[in-house]
């Protein structure tokens, strides 16, 4: 799909302006779908143990796509495994990526979970605060709430913290894309299943 500076069109309304309405366009369906707090309070006890099981199998995930990722990085590749767990694991919140499991999903090994629980809650409470937030606060923020514990979970490996800080980073984007992809695919559903009022009207500024 081509971006609004690839697109080319005779438009008599000038680029910035579209821009400027799309984004505020996006940001009335976000403040309507998911209203702000005035007072925000989610910690990881908040999450039931369903959240769990998806948070495990999602973590999984992002530890299969950095193992790929990094197969020419030794250095790398021995920290990402180092959070897998090859044996049969015994974690509660495992038993719906076994169910899933044909051989060739990942699992998390014990203590691992907590950092997604932690993204995952850091991530609901700042799109809960502000819909106004830029990418790259939301990362930093993330990265910040699960670090101190993370670069402890990895001094075993007495890598450099330089390594263990890229690969933190890349754990977040990947979670990060992960759940902004389904936000939004839960807000395009809630607006499409509306049948008394189409999306265009609740467009209206």
């Amino acid at each position: 799909m081509l971006s609004l500076d690839e697109a080319k069109f005779d438009c008599p309304i000038p680029l910035n302006v579209l821009k400027l309405v799309a984004i505020r366009s996006f940001s009335k369906i976000m403040q309507e779908v998911y209203p702000r707090p005035d007072h925000v309070y989610y910690n990881t006890k908040a999450l039931n143990t369903r959240d769990r099981q998806i948070l495990f199998y999602v973590g999984g995930c992002i530890v299969h796509k950095l193992s790929t990722r990094y197969k020419l990085h030794p250095e790398k590749l021995e920290c990402i495994m180092y959070l897998r767990d090859d044996s049969n694991s015994t974690c509660s919140a495992a038993s719906f990526t076994k169910l899933k499991s044909r051989g060739g999903l990942v699992f998390l090994k014990d203590g691992v979970l907590q950092f997604f629980e932690l993204l995952e809650c850091t991530f609901v409470s700042l799109f809960n605060v502000s819909h106004d937030l830029s990418v790259s606060v939301i990362h930093a923020k993330m990265i910040s709430a699960v670090e101190q514990d993370f670069m402890k979970y990895m001094s075993d490996l007495q890598t450099s913290d330089d390594v263990v800080g890229m690969i933190l980073r890349d754990i977040v984007r990947l979670f990060y894309k992960i759940r902004i992809h389904h936000r939004c695919k839960i807000i395009m559903e809630q607006h499409v299943g509306q049948k008394k009022k189409g999306l265009r009207k609740s467009l209206k500024m």
